[in-house]
């Protein structure tokens, strides 16, 4: 099989990393049951100065596996590729005897599939258990407020969001063919939270305060609330085109000459919120404008403002909010046109319509 296309994924993460020797270390113990095979490159004895350690695992699809490490410290974030994780089943440090175990159900892996050379026996899949320690401040990569964390999902190539100053989110860059679905899970400490609280300027944040987004656009997935912090679970098929420019892609994706991007991320609530139904109509057809106020208080007024080509914003609709503070609107389009949304000092993100 050719390690060169599979590394692709982590390549990006690794070269932002610190490249000085660290003294973290992990080992694998064990798996149980015993993997089909494992099939680990033989560089992955360079982790040590790149603090991002990966181990390539064949597995039975369905079934649920228990990997075992040795570590010098509790991990800062654990990412699998090929893999379901749950709330019950997921990543467990014993601090007594410096023990980590990963528990997950191997699930079909999708990848580029012009550019894989991977070869799996029926029912077979392959699945990667990436794991990352905290780095130390001023460096890039997880952080302390990271650690516990842990996100699965079936796409192989994958970049890592972390909180930071610049991109206040977490989650990940996912790269795979268009039109293919796989699941996402994500989980988010507490300690995740304060620190997204803290780049905000606010005093704490809950799940409630959190949003998922694909791209740039609000996901109709949910952020709950957990014991220790909050949990997201959804399913997403690539978009036929990459929503995500190069240059904005968080930790520097570079695409792969084949494949799309979305981004899949976990972001604290803007204070008004507009979404249209559907960017690109024929001439005539109604969209649906939804959107949120993040007191979530129902009865204010909102007023909708639009644009056309070459004119300025004006405002034509009040809508006013109801349960959860959402409101919406059903409007004919007629042509190119650009909204966005006021309430008292907040204006929206602008979301624009395209006439066909």
């Amino acid at each position: 099989m050719s390690y060169r296309y599979i590394l692709v994924g982590v390549i990006s993460l690794l070269a932002l990393l610190p490249h000085a020797s660290r003294a973290d270390s992990i080992t694998l113990d064990g798996v149980s049951p015993t993997e089909d095979e494992n099939i680990t490159p033989p560089d992955n004895q360079k982790a040590s100065e790149e603090n991002f350690y990966t181990f390539w695992l064949k597995g039975q699809i369905g079934t649920q596996y228990e990997a075992n490490f040795t570590v010098s410290e509790e991990p800062a974030f654990t990412f699998v590729s090929g893999g379901d994780m749950t709330l019950e089943d997921n990543v467990h440090y014993n601090p007594d005897n410096s023990t980590f175990t990963v528990t997950y159900t191997a699930v079909a892996l999708q990848q580029i599939d012009s550019q894989s050379s991977l070869e799996l026996d029926e029912n077979q899949t392959l699945t990667i258990i990436a794991i990352s320690f905290p780095a130390a401040e001023g460096e890039n990569g997880p952080g302390a407020a990271t650690i516990g964390s842990w996100l699965a999902t079936n796409f192989q190539e994958w970049t890592l969001t972390t909180p930071s100053e610049s991109n206040n989110a977490m989650g990940a860059t996912v790269q795979g063919d268009a039109g293919d679905t796989g699941d996402f899970e994500l989980f988010m400490p507490d300690s995740a939270l304060n620190l997204m609280a803290e780049y905000d300027g606010e005093e704490e944040y809950s799940a409630e305060d959190m949003a998922v987004y694909k791209d740039d656009a609000q996901a109709q997935a949910e952020v709950e609330a957990v014991t220790g912090g909050a949990y997201v679970s959804f399913s997403t098929t690539l978009p036929e085109e990459s929503n995500v420019s190069e240059d904005e892609e968080p930790q520097a994706l570079h695409p792969l000459a084949q494949g799309v991007s979305q981004a899949l991320t976990v972001a604290p609530i803007p204070p008004l919120t507009l979404n249209v139904s559907d960017e690109s109509v024929e001439k005539y057809d109604y969209v649906k404008l939804t959107g949120t106020i993040k007191s979530g208080k129902s009865g204010k007024t909102v007023t909708l403002w639009r644009r056309f080509k070459d004119g300025q914003f004006e405002k034509f609709a009040t809508v006013t909010t109801t349960k959860n503070g959402k409101f919406k609107l059903r409007l004919k389009i007629r042509r190119n046109i650009i909204f966005k949304a006021k309430y008292k000092d907040d204006v929206s993100d602008s979301v624009s319509v395209q006439v066909n």
